[in-house]
């Protein structure tokens, strides 16, 4: 009887486990081949002749000279996102937050997650807040929607980071890291509700 039993809780677990897991989707990145080799046993001299200059690369990489070398998400995360044009097609991401703490030297916010159903904002229980730090690409549009709480009195301009004040809530529009933890914003609706 006690077999059954541990076989049937250990049976329980594991399903429990497997419809948890189940549910989480990840998102591989796609790999893009840059360069193919030839066979390494060729006596082809123009091969031999690549190979020191694929060493200086290779060389150049690890000491970080490579200047097409992409960021990971972090770094964005400071004064180097790139000036370059981002491919926008990734940044499909939507959040929304309450500030809770501008760094605007950083030119960087802290927002606790809000959960959305339909078009109610959820805010989460005292101490369960989610922190998010969300930074913004250098071209990232800002729109100040103030408003009285019972929807009247609505008016939208074009705004800036600097308009960004704490209490407000903002709707993101970016890329989300796989954590959770950071946000790159693209577009930004500041929501103020005002007396």
């Amino acid at each position: 009887m006690k077999k059954i039993t541990l076989t049937m809780c250990v049976c329980g677990i594991c399903l429990t486990v497997m419809i948890g897991c189940q549910s989480k989707e990840t998102d591989i990145p796609s790999v893009e081949i840059v360069e193919t080799l030839g066979e390494q046993g060729t006596d082809d001299s123009s091969e031999n002749d690549a190979l020191p200059e694929m060493k200086d690369e290779a060389e150049k990489e690890n000491s970080g000279e490579n200047e097409s070398e992409e960021k990971s998400f972090t770094d964005l995360s400071k004064e180097e996102v790139p000036d370059a044009e981002i491919n926008t097609s990734q940044f499909t991401d939507e959040m929304y937050g309450d500030v809770m703490e501008i760094i605007s030297a950083e030119k960087t916010v802290i927002v606790s997650r809000l959960d959305v159903d339909g078009d109610v904002l959820i805010s989460p229980v005292e101490g369960s807040e989610e922190l998010v730090s969300v930074y913004f690409t250098n071209d990232a549009q800002f729109i100040l929607e103030t408003g009285k709480a019972d929807g009247s009195d609505v008016n939208r301009q074009e705004a800036d980071f600097s308009s960004i004040q704490a209490g407000d809530s903002l709707k993101l529009k970016g890329m989300e890291n796989t954590i959770g933890t950071e946000f790159l914003a693209t577009e930004v609706e500041i929501i103020r509700v005002i007396d």
